[in-house]
């Protein structure tokens, strides 16, 4: 579902309540610019190599699939308002955030996320979608969640 500033604006402000059916998804930046520079990296040694079968050939190119599919499926952060999922397999309920921080590592900004239970999480805020991250953490975050507050100082 494609997200619609002016729906979720009017949905909240007539119901009160955040829509529970809008999920916003965001997608790691040239991940077409990735892939062919992943790629072209790969490709010239297995080409200039001399002596390969063709059978050794098509099994090195086999194993840029994994690294292409991290690049093109993985690599996305879900917002909702049941909360975040993060590299489409880690789900994150807003009521399991204890607390979060502004990071920057290596340059590149996250949100350092402590859960109650299990792993923390850095929450990518580079990752591009229909809006930004802010936009999207301010609409389905609850005010009183520390993860609301962080999102308000971007």
């Amino acid at each position: 579902m494609l997200y619609d500033k002016t729906l979720v604006r009017t949905q909240t402000k007539t119901t009160g309540e955040k829509m529970h059916n809008v999920t916003i998804k965001f997608h790691l930046p040239a991940r077409i610019a990735f892939s062919i520079l992943f790629i072209l990296m790969w490709l010239p040694p297995v080409i200039t190599a001399h002596g390969l079968t063709p059978k050794i050939t098509v099994i090195i190119l086999l194993g840029l699939i994994p690294p292409l599919f991290v690049i093109w499926l993985l690599s996305v952060a879900a917002i909702s308002a049941d909360g975040i999922v993060l590299y489409r397999m880690n789900k994150l309920g807003w009521s399991d955030i204890k607390s979060a921080r502004l990071r920057t590592f290596l340059g590149i900004r996250h949100i350092y996320i402590q859960r109650n239970k299990g792993v923390s999480w850095w929450l990518p805020l580079y990752f591009r979608g229909p809006c930004p991250i802010k936009t999207a953490l301010l609409q389905f975050v609850p005010e009183e969640n520390v993860l609301h507050q962080v999102a308000e100082t971007l």
